[in-house]
């Protein structure tokens, strides 16, 4: 399948995001994302970040009208922490502003207390401490069983 762009990739010709002039008016975004990687969130102080001139609003997870859950095959994560945070770099806040620079700055503005808990890395651990993420999900396609026999190479191990 031929990409729609190719001929102009390859020209030179193409147009990006940096080539284009931004509209007049056009804000600019940052997240604010947690710097634990497992923890309950105590306090979340945004406050410093509103009053940061330049600034036009700041988001979080009770900010979110409707469905707050995002996923690429499952809707299963929340696009924003709200009581836990799950990994570090876990978005809490959005800043929205006039400027990139301006954006940053309020990030920097922002705080946050979380309670640290213990960091699980591997899978069979947290399986067995019942800490996993989301419950287990099988996703199949056709009857596998049905077709190990004609397999020419199957890979086993852990």
């Amino acid at each position: 399948m031929r990409h729609c762009d190719s001929h102009l990739h390859v020209s030179g010709k193409s147009e990006y995001v940096d080539d284009v002039s931004p509209p007049s008016g056009l804000l600019h975004a940052a997240v604010f994302g947690s710097p634990s990687a497992h923890g309950k969130i105590v306090s979340l102080d945004l406050e410093a970040a509103r009053a940061i001139e330049g600034v036009h609003g700041v988001f979080t997870y009770d900010d979110i009208p409707g469905n707050r859950m995002l996923g690429a095959v499952v809707q299963d994560e929340p696009l924003f922490a709200h009581d836990e945070v799950m990994y570090q770099g876990h978005p809490l806040a959005l800043i929205v502003a006039e400027s990139h620079e301006v954006a940053r700055k309020g990030v920097k503005a922002c705080s946050v207390t979380i309670e640290d808990l213990p960091v699980i890395t591997c899978p069979r651990e947290a399986f067995a401490k019942n800490e996993l993420l989301q419950e287990t999900r099988i996703f199949e396609k056709g009857d596998v069983d049905s077709v190990w026999d004609k397999c020419s190479t199957i890979t086993e191990g852990k």
